[in-house]
């Protein structure tokens, strides 16, 4: 008679000379299974002191300590163990690429039972709640690690020219002038550095750069382009913001704000996100995609430029923390802020800004302003308009952010100098969903409220390519067109797909053989 997994697990236990009935627990790879309730009390009152006395610290303490709290309501940690007890739930939950399905079953495949992770103790487990493997894709890697602390300097963005624009004034030579520094601005720029105690302060702040904090542990697949290969590829346009919790910039520390991600969204909630109608609008391309080459469509990621990430919350919240944290903007400031944003024309993506920003009564209320819409216009075009105004140089010098600053650390670092549509790092299976029974949800991300499902994906572990070299066929098709990226990138039609055939594997080894010098 086949044993059951309760005497498997005991079985186990013995051979590692462990009374799980009351004897002192050993360092343990834990697995998963409901079999027995005072098992269950006994080991769940045993965890936390394991976790006490390994040493573990920080994030990854406290996501053990999390998941831990759930063993009362359902599930066991066995030491040792592995398949034998996990092996009516983990191991077949994680090989059919269900990590969510079995409740924390995540557990279990961060600490043993995924190969791939075998040292997940190390690891935080928070993010495999979400992930979904699939054949197609590789081995499940960490993206991020909970309790980093990165800083990054104020990046040093150039025109098409090649000079600075917003220079580093604390670092240029009050003598020679600097290569990256138009020789009409250099006098000027010294001029207001050395006679503007605003400006000067600034500037010295800027040398401190940003500072962002790691929320989570992230996982997800490896990929390459190779693995893309037979199917179809249909871009999906995104910004290039961090998941990350941001309390400084440009040396200036504000209260805490955690970006929800661009690329990295993908890792934390194995799905995308973008507003009802663009997300409706997207499915729907996948599914007549998916019905004309009768295979599974495949995302692409494609990053806009800086700018790009004005929509979304983090960049225009994170400007009006800034303003909060150094006291506010000079009654000018305030001043060209007003008239600025009072003259927005009342068409387009401003149509309605400027009667909305009537309603503000005080800089006090701006960021509740930011990330609310309202009868005149969306909460993301709201957002637009103001940091643009940003741009302005006068309000700049009376006390207002440099918008590049604030890309400088909420922005994917890599992909900072990108020119807009460079395409790869992240690639989604499209679900095949119903554009009509989408998910609204404006908990994950408060910048958008429609899921874009998927079945999987990966992070592709190659440098990211042009959108003519990712997009070939597409391009070429609007080659005569004016705006062709433009174009391409607002397309929804059948035929408005990369097939990921030997000819298109061919431009991409070319790109990347380019790119080494072969």
């Amino acid at each position: 008679m086949a044993k059951t997994d309760q005497e498997l697990a005991q079985q186990e236990l013995d051979s590692l000379g462990i009374d799980w009935q009351g004897a002192e627990m050993k360092p343990f790879s834990p697995s998963i299974n409901p079999f027995n309730p005072n098992f269950r009390a006994t080991v769940g009152s045993k965890l936390r002191e394991w976790i006490d006395d390994s040493g573990i610290g920080g994030g990854y303490r406290q996501g053990l300590i999390n998941a831990g709290e759930g063993i009362e309501t359902g599930i066991d940690f066995v030491p040792g163990v592995g398949d034998a007890v996990g092996i009516g739930d983990v191991r077949t939950s994680y090989n059919q690429g269900d990590m969510v399905g079995t409740g924390v079953n995540a557990l279990a495949a961060a600490v043993g039972v995924v190969p791939v992770i075998g040292d997940g103790l190390a690891k935080g487990i928070k993010s495999l709640s979400s992930l979904r493997t699939i054949p197609q894709f590789g081995e499940v890697i960490q993206t991020a690690k909970a309790g980093d602390v990165n800083e990054y300097p104020v990046k040093d963005f150039v025109n098409e020219k090649g000079y600075s624009l917003n220079p580093l004034m604390a670092q240029t030579s009050q003598e020679v002038r600097p290569s990256n520094i138009a020789k009409g601005s250099y006098r000027n720029l010294l001029k207001q550095y050395n006679e503007n105690p605003i400006i000067r302060q600034r500037e010295n702040a800027r040398m401190l750069g940003g500072r962002v904090l790691t929320p989570d542990d992230l996982f997800a697949q490896e990929g390459t382009y190779d693995q893309l290969r037979n199917s179809p590829l249909i871009v999906l346009p995104a910004d290039k913001t961090i998941y990350g919790t941001i309390d400084r910039v440009a040396g200036v520390d504000i209260e805490p704000y955690t970006s929800g991600g661009g690329p990295q969204h993908f890792d934390r909630t194995g799905d995308w996100m973008s507003m009802e109608g663009a997300a409706k609008a997207k499915q729907a391309h996948a599914n007549r995609v998916r019905k004309e080459t009768k295979k599974d469509p495949v995302y692409v990621y494609m990053g806009m430029d800086n700018k790009g990430s004005n929509f979304a919350e983090p960049a225009s919240v994170i400007a009006a923390r800034y303003i909060k944290s150094i006291g506010g903007l000079t009654r000018s400031g305030e001043d060209i802020l007003n008239r600025q944003m009072a003259s927005q024309l009342n068409k387009g993506d401003t149509q309605g800004v400027a009667e909305s920003w009537g309603t503000l009564k005080s800089l006090e209320d701006l960021e509740d302003w930011l990330k609310t819409p309202d009868e005149y216009v969306t909460a993301g075009n709201k957002r637009k308009a103001f940091m643009d105004v940003l741009t302005n140089r006068k309000l700049q010098a009376e006390g207002g952010p440099i918008p590049e600053d604030i890309y400088s650390v909420l922005n994917e670092q890599s992909m900072l100098d990108n020119p807009a549509g460079f395409s790869g790092s992240r690639v989604m299976v499209a679900a095949d969903v119903d554009p009509r029974a989408m998910q609204r949800n404006t908990e994950i991300n408060p910048s958008y409220n429609t899921v874009i499902e998927g079945e999987g994906g990966a992070v592709i572990n190659q440098p990211m390519l042009p959108w003519d070299v990712m997009f070939p066929g597409p391009a070429a098709a609007r080659a005569n067109k004016q705006g062709p990226y433009r174009s391409f990138q607002t397309s929804g039609g059948a035929q408005d797909y990369q097939m990921a055939d030997d000819q298109w594997q061919e431009g991409v080894d070319k790109y990347l053989s380019s790119l080494r010098g072969i």
